[in-house]
C-alpha cells in the first residue's frame, strides 16, 4: 500500500483529505487525522502527515512535516497499518434460510400422552342430562434461535448487531419476522420466540347416563426438533471523517474499508475474520450459520369417553 494511487481509495474511505495539520494549535491536532499528499520539494516521494499508525518495518525517511516513501519501493514490503479513530462497525443480519426438514414437520411429529380436556359425572340413580360442552385447548408454538459455535459467531457477536429472523411455523410455513439485537441476546446465547399457539375447538352435545362420567381426552401431534440455518449478514463501517472546513463528522465509508476495518477488529479481538461473500453498495456481505429449534404442535385429536362411577 504504497504511493499515491494505493493509499487514495483506503485514505478516502476513512474521510481523509488535504487539510494542514501540523500546527498544535490546530482544534483537531490531538485527534491524529492524517493525509497523504505530494510532497512538492520532494517530487519522488509521498508526504504523510501527522502520524498516527504502527510502523512495520523502517524503509522511510522522516522529519518534522511527515513520512517520506519512495515511489519505487518494493510495495509487498511496505506493510504499514493506518486506523482510524473513533470506528463503529454494524452488522444486520436477514434472510434466514432454513433446511428441507421445515417442510416435512409432520414426518417428525410424534403423538404425545393421553390428557384430559373436560369431564363431567351424572351422580343421578335415574336420570340421564344433556350437556353442551365448549372445549378449547392449545399448545405454545415456539422458536429457539442459537449461532453454531464458531470463529464467524466469535466475531459478529463483538458487533453491534441487529438480527431480523423469519419464523419458522409449525406447519411448515415461514411466517413474519422477529427482531432483536446482540444488546438483547449476544450470538452466544439462545434466543427464544413464542410463535403463536395452536387450537383445538369443540362444541358438542352429549347425553351423559346415569351414574356414569363423560370424558374429552385430548392427544397432540407434536414437534421438536432441530432445524439448521444459514443467513445473510450486511456490514457498514462509520468512522471520523475530516471535512474541508476541519470540522470532524462521524460518517458511513466505503465497502474497501469495511472490510479493512473488518480485518482489523477479527486480528485485534482474537477472531479469525469471516468469508467475504460479495458487495452491496458500501457494505460487505457474508453468511453466518447457526440452528433453529422448532417446538410445538402441529394439531389436537378429541375422543370421548365414558366411566361408570
Amino acid at each position: 500500500m504504497i504511493g499515491k494511487e494505493d493509499f487514495g481509495d483506503l485514505f478516502h474511505s476513512f474521510g481523509v483529505k488535504n487539510w494542514d495539520l501540523h500546527d498544535p494549535n490546530h482544534p483537531e491536532y490531538n485527534r491524529q487525522i492524517w493525509l497523504l499528499e505530494e510532497s512538492n520539494n520532494h517530487h519522488n516521494f509521498y508526504t504523510l502527515s501527522t502520524i498516527n499508525m504502527h510502523k512495520k518495518n523502517k524503509v522511510m525517511t522522516f522529519n518534522n512535516y511527515g513520512i517520506f516513501f519512495e515511489k519505487n519501493t518494493n510495495l509487498e514490503t511496505q506493510l504499514w497499518e493506518f486506523i482510524p479513530t473513533n470506528y463503529k462497525l454494524k452488522a444486520v443480519i436477514t434472510d434466514f434460510q432454513y433446511g428441507s426438514q421445515v417442510h416435512n414437520i409432520e414426518s417428525l411429529a410424534t403423538t404425545s400422552a393421553t390428557s384430559i380436556a373436560w369431564e363431567m359425572s351424572n351422580e343421578s340413580y335415574d336420570t340421564p342430562i344433556t350437556v353442551h360442552p365448549n372445549i378449547r385447548e392449545s399448545k405454545e408454538n415456539e422458536n429457539y434461535w442459537s449461532f453454531t459455535k464458531s470463529q464467524e459467531r466469535k466475531f459478529f457477536n463483538k458487533l453491534d448487531v441487529i438480527i431480523s429472523a423469519q419464523y419458522c411455523g409449525i406447519e411448515a410455513s415461514v411466517n413474519n419476522t422477529t427482531e432483536w439485537t446482540n444488546t438483547d441476546k449476544t450470538l452466544k446465547e439462545t434466543m427464544k420466540r413464542n410463535v403463536n399457539r395452536t387450537y383445538t375447538e369443540m362444541l358438542s352435545d352429549i347425553t351423559i347416563q346415569p351414574r356414569k362420567k363423560a370424558i374429552y381426552k385430548i392427544t397432540w401431534r407434536e414437534v421438536d426438533t432441530t432445524v439448521p440455518f444459514t443467513a445473510a449478514v450486511k456490514v457498514t463501517g462509520f468512522a471520523d471523517r475530516l471535512k474541508t472546513n476541519g470540522s470532524v463528522s462521524n460518517a458511513q465509508v466505503d465497502v474497501d474499508a469495511v472490510k479493512a476495518l473488518l480485518e482489523y477488529d477479527a486480528i485485534s479481538k482474537g477472531c479469525k475474520t469471516v468469508d467475504i461473500t460479495g458487495v452491496d453498495g458500501k457494505a460487505a456481505l457474508a453468511r453466518i450459520h447457526g440452528n433453529i429449534r422448532l417446538k410445538g404442535a402441529i394439531r389436537g385429536n378429541l375422543t370421548l369417553d365414558t366411566q361408570n362411577i
